[in-house]
């Protein structure tokens, strides 16, 4: 048992951080038949987490805002698990990991209630 979880195992949109919702907000361009869109204030969310104690794999869906009406993208990334902190939030952990990638070094972290976000 790692992080209060079993290996191996799967987590569908439990992004709880003490009660409340994580992601991470930046500026995100997507280039769709060669033109670029641009989001000033992307909202990355962590939306799935899957892992061992080897390894992670977590799919960020990437948001037009924090209203999160548009998916404008997903993204997949895999990381070592700090496997000596049992106490860790997985989660925690995945947005501490992205916020370790030169793409995130200028991303906001928010951490809202549910309906405070809505």
């Amino acid at each position: 048992m790692l992080n209060g979880l079993t290996y191996p195992f799967h987590i569908l949109s439990m992004n709880k951080i003490g009660g409340k919702n994580m992601a991470l907000q930046k500026e995100f361009i997507k280039n769709i038949f060669g033109r670029s869109l641009v989001f000033p204030e992307a909202y990355f969310q962590i939306t799935y987490l899957s892992g061992s104690k080897n390894n992670f794999d977590i799919q960020v869906t990437v948001y037009d805002s924090i209203q999160k009406m548009y998916v404008v993208d997903q993204k997949s990334y895999s990381y070592i698990p700090n496997i000596k902190d049992t106490n860790t939030n997985s989660f925690k952990e995945g947005y501490d990991y992205l916020k370790s990638l030169s793409e995130f070094e200028d991303a906001l972290d928010l951490i809202e209630d549910e309906q405070e976000v809505r």
